[in-house]
């Protein structure tokens, strides 16, 4: 999913992975991650 989101955005940089937490971004220690849902598309 992230793969083919990524191919669609103009600037792919923007697409952040990783929780933003004391001003850092940082990513799980377990390295994993969670879907999420928009709630006005379903999808």
């Amino acid at each position: 999913m992230t793969h083919d989101l990524r191919s669609r955005l103009t600037d792919p940089s923007l697409l952040a992975e990783k929780a933003f937490v004391a001003g850092q971004w940082v990513t799980a220690d377990s390295g994993g991650t969670l879907a999420v849902d928009n709630p006005a598309t379903g999808k």
